[in-house]
């Protein structure tokens, strides 16, 4: 990848679903930083310190899955708390995990078979929530651990 970048045929290099210790490996013998890492990311999926390590290395975090608190782990900690910013916003509970991701400085990503639900999401992009707001879905998030993708590959309470 790092030849086809030095050809002008890409702009830039990512990963997806690396942990620090692969970071850690390949930033080893790697002549050029990956722009970014993305992950699932979502208040029931933190990863740790990961983003603080994306941070201090220049990696852009792009977090994948993140309304999975409403569409796959519903009935967990944060249920009231979305429902009570979704009035506070006017926005739905996906937008406010939206938020929460850009929030927390992701990049967040999304997708949907329906137009009208992505047009909603740009809602994602008219407001802020309050740290206060952010820490209290982070904290709470952290009550539950829930994987979406690659539950295989990782133990069930890994949260790298």
């Amino acid at each position: 990848m790092e030849q086809v970048k030095a050809s002008g045929k890409a702009r830039s290099i990512g990963v997806s679903n690396f942990a620090r210790s692969h970071l850690e490996t390949l930033l080893k013998t790697a002549k050029v930083v990956p722009s970014v890492n993305q992950i699932e990311f979502h208040p029931y999926l933190q990863h740790g310190e990961l983003m603080e390590f994306h941070k201090s290395k220049g990696i852009q975090t792009v977090s994948y899955a993140g309304l999975t608190p409403m569409t796959r782990a519903s009935g967990g900690p944060l249920d009231p708390l979305l429902s009570d910013l979704a009035k506070k916003y006017a926005v739905s509970e996906s937008e406010i995990l939206l938020r929460w991701s850009l929030d927390r400085g992701c990049v967040a990503i999304t997708t949907s078979g329906k137009e009208t639900r992505l047009a909603s999401y740009l809602r994602a992009l008219t407001f802020q929530l309050t740290p206060k707001e952010v820490k209290e879905i982070s904290s709470l998030g952290q009550q539950k651990h829930y994987r979406a993708f690659w539950q295989e590959k990782y133990a069930e309470d890994d949260r790298i």
